[in-house]
C-alpha cells in the first residue's frame, strides 16, 4: 500500500564546498603574486577518491574520483539528513527516488552528490517495513538538469532532487533546461521566491497538471530553526 500523504518533488541546491572564504583569500593572494602560475579552485579540492555504497544493495556502490565539500558543506550535509525525513514524514509521502548530478567523473561536480548521499540513506533508515516493505530509496544519476521530469511523484510516492546553482535557475534563457523553472507551472518563477542558498533553501513542489508542472512552496533551512515556510 502506498502513503496516504500527497506526494511532492523536494528540490535542494548542495552545500558549501571547496575552497572556503579563508582559502579563496589565499588563493586570490596567491595568483596576484603569481600571475604566470595562478592557482584555481580544485588545488583545494582533497584529491581523493570515496565510495560510497548506495541504499539499494542492487544498485552498487559510486567512486567519487575527488571530493569537494567544505568542512561546514560536510556538517551540512549530516544536519540536512538528521532533520529532512521526519518533515517529509509529517508533510508529503515517503521519498522512493532521490536524482541528483553524475559525480563520477573530474569533468562533474561531486558536491550534489555528497550533500544528499547522507539523506539518502536516512530516509531509507526511516522508512516503516509495514509500507512496501522491501523497497529500497533508488538513486538515479543524470549528467543534465533538462532530465525527464514525468512520474516523478507516480504511485503516491515523492522524489528528493539535489542539484548544482548551474542546474537549478537562470534569470533568462530557455527555462526548460532548468529544474527549478522547468517544473513551475508555465515556467514562471514568482516573483516572491528568492534564488536558492546552498544547503538552506528547499522547493516543494506539489499538485501536478496534466503538463507535468506543479505549484511551488519554498522553505528556508538551517539545523536550529529546521525548515519554516517563506513563500
Amino acid at each position: 500500500m502506498s502513503d496516504s500523504k500527497p506526494a511532492a518533488i523536494i528540490v535542494f541546491r548542495h552545500a558549501h564546498d571547496l575552497p572556503t572564504p579563508k582559502q579563496k583569500e589565499e588563493m586570490d593572494a596567491y595568483n596576484k603574486a603569481h600571475p604566470d602560475n595562478p592557482r584555481d579552485e580544485s588545488y583545494y579540492y582533497i584529491h581523493e577518491s570515496k565510495d560510497y555504497p548506495l541504499p539499494d544493495p542492487n544498485e552498487g556502490i559510486v567512486t567519487l574520483p575527488r571530493q569537494r565539500l567544505s568542512p561546514d558543506g560536510f556538517t551540512e550535509a549530516k544536519n540536512v539528513a538528521a532533520d529532512l525525513p521526519n518533515w517529509i514524514a509529517k508533510h508529503w509521502a515517503t521519498v522512493n527516488l532521490v536524482i541528483t548530478k553524475d559525480p563520477r567523473t573530474i569533468q562533474q561536480t561531486q558536491n550534489p552528490f555528497q550533500t544528499v548521499i547522507p539523506s539518502a540513506y536516512a530516509i531509507q533508515a526511516s522508512k516503516d517495513p509495514t509500507i512496501n516493505p522491501g523497497m529500497n530509496v533508488e538513486v538515479k544519476l543524470k549528467d543534465d538538469p533538462g532530465f525527464n521530469k514525468e512520474g516523478l511523484i507516480s504511485d503516491n510516492h515523492s522524489t528528493l532532487i539535489c542539484w548544482d546553482r548551474q542546474g537549478l535557475w537562470n534569470d533568462d534563457g530557455d527555462k526548460k533546461t532548468y529544474i527549478l523553472q522547468s517544473l513551475s507551472k508555465d515556467n514562471q518563477w514568482p516573483g516572491n521566491f528568492t534564488r536558492p542558498q546552498k544547503a538552506g533553501t528547499f522547493y516543494v513542489f506539489t499538485n501536478p497538471d496534466s503538463n507535468n508542472k506543479y505549484d511551488i512552496t519554498q522553505y528556508n533551512y538551517d539545523h536550529t530553526n529546521g525548515f519554516v515556510k517563506f513563500a
